[in-house]
């Protein structure tokens, strides 16, 4: 299994080191729109000075999109002497309609005696359903053959009648039932405050030591669980079944401010990468990461919000 703590916690830490001047990724498909099951290619392309190096490739970031399959990947190919041209092709397919995301693939680069993370930008992709084919031909419209009426027929309406009549002898139960003298009073439902709900699982969340356990994924998966519930209670958006992009395209619409995206980008992505990837985090990461999100619940939250 691919081990990305290094990625990871340089996420965390908001340290990796850009120097887009020497080291540039780019990332291009023949097009962005595909029909379902059709092949494209993802080309990589890294330029680099010569005493870089390429450590590491993570094309498991492709894992995180649902419905797509890498089908083949090619071999490193090297040309140019300073700076020096290295490409990658990737063939996939996607078998869903609906709008994805090419992620961002990280490359760990060795220069100057640093190793830093770089990323590749992401692409846009749209899927279609398959195209009727316009050259078939309509056939004739048939004139409707009457079959004889049979008890299948009649069983449906006898049905009904019968529904109606006890429906009317309920009503009549009812009518004549004894009233009771008191009646019972209507207790207002108690809407409890999103931030509440969320601290209250981070606490029974912590208490279950998932992590400590080496259940890494089942960790993520209620950390993430949790964040997306809070953002759905809080910002009354579709979180829970949403990707990261999609509940980050929503925020926009809400009173949501833009100072906790990088932050919430951070922490979904993580996870994703955990449960999808099957990359490891680091003791440091788990415990950072639901302080992290503690906090985010406890700045976000609605200061005027009662029980």
């Amino acid at each position: 299994m691919v081990r990305l703590i290094t990625y990871i916690t340089l996420m965390v830490l908001f340290l990796p080191s850009w120097t887009t001047a020497q080291i540039s990724i780019r990332a291009t498909v023949d097009t962005t729109g595909m029909l379902i099951g059709d092949q494209l290619q993802l080309k990589l392309q890294i330029q680099h000075p010569k005493n870089a190096q390429v450590q590491s490739f993570y094309a498991s970031a492709l894992d995180t999109i649902q419905d797509l399959e890498v089908i083949d990947e090619s071999l490193w190919d090297t040309s140019g002497t300073d700076p020096i041209t290295i490409e990658k092709n990737i063939t996939f397919s996607i078998f869903d309609s609906g709008y994805y995301f090419i992620p961002r693939i990280p490359h760990a680069m060795f220069l100057n005696g640093d190793t830093s993370i770089y990323f590749s930008n992401d692409i846009p992709i749209s899927v279609s359903t398959v195209a009727a084919n316009d050259s078939t031909t309509l056939a004739p419209i048939r004139t409707i053959k009457e079959e004889p009426l049979t008890l299948e027929d009649v069983l449906p309406y006898l049905g009904g009648l019968l529904a109606i009549g006890g429906l009317f002898g309920l009503m009549y139960w009812i009518s004549k039932r004894p009233k009771k003298e008191d009646i019972a009073e209507i207790v207002p439902e108690e809407i409890i405050p999103a931030h509440l709900i969320a601290l209250e699982k981070l606490n029974a969340l912590k208490e279950k030591e998932l992590w400590q356990k080496g259940e890494q994924k089942e960790y993520h998966s209620e950390l993430t669980y949790i964040v997306r519930e809070y953002l759905e209670n809080r910002y009354h958006i579709s979180a829970l079944e949403s990707t990261t992009y999609e509940i980050l395209e929503e925020l926009k619409n809400v009173d949501f401010d833009a100072r906790f995206k990088n932050n919430l980008t951070k922490m979904l992505s993580i996870s994703d990468l955990v449960k999808f990837a099957k990359a490891e985090s680091s003791e440091e990461i788990n415990k950072r990461i639901i302080v992290e999100v503690e906090e985010f619940i406890s700045t976000t939250k609605i200061e005027d919000e009662t029980i």
